[in-house]
C-alpha cells in the first residue's frame, strides 16, 4: 500500500476497507453514530427519507418488510456518504 493510500486508511480507521462488499445493520449504524438510539434513527432519519434511500428507488437501505420484526440492511459506502452529507441535520434532531 502506498503512503497516500495508507494515510487515508489511517484517517478513516482500520475498518474503512470493510465497507466494500459488506452490509451494515441498524446496530452498526447506531454504533458509528455514537450509539445513537435505534428508535430515533428509524423514526427521525430512515422513515422520513424512505423515498430517497430505499434500495427499490436506487438508494442504500433495505427496509424490513411489513410493519415489524424485519431487519434493516444498509450498503455501507453509500450510507456513509449520505450520513456525511446530512450529519448536522441528524445530530440536530433529524426529520419530523
Amino acid at each position: 500500500m502506498d503512503s497516500t493510500h495508507k494515510q487515508g486508511a489511517d484517517h478513516l480507521g482500520d475498518d474503512s476497507y470493510n465497507f466494500i462488499g459488506n452490509t451494515w445493520t441498524i446496530e452498526d449504524l447506531s454504533t458509528r453514530l455514537g450509539r445513537m438510539d435505534k428508535d430515533f434513527l428509524r423514526k427521525h432519519v430512515l422513515i422520513p427519507n424512505r423515498s430517497q434511500i430505499d434500495v427499490r428507488n436506487g438508494g442504500w437501505c433495505v427496509f424490513p418488510p411489513g410493519q415489524g420484526g424485519g431487519k434493516y440492511k444498509f450498503k455501507p459506502t453509500r450510507c456513509a456518504e449520505w450520513i456525511e452529507q446530512h450529519w448536522e441535520k441528524i445530530m440536530n434532531g433529524g426529520w419530523d
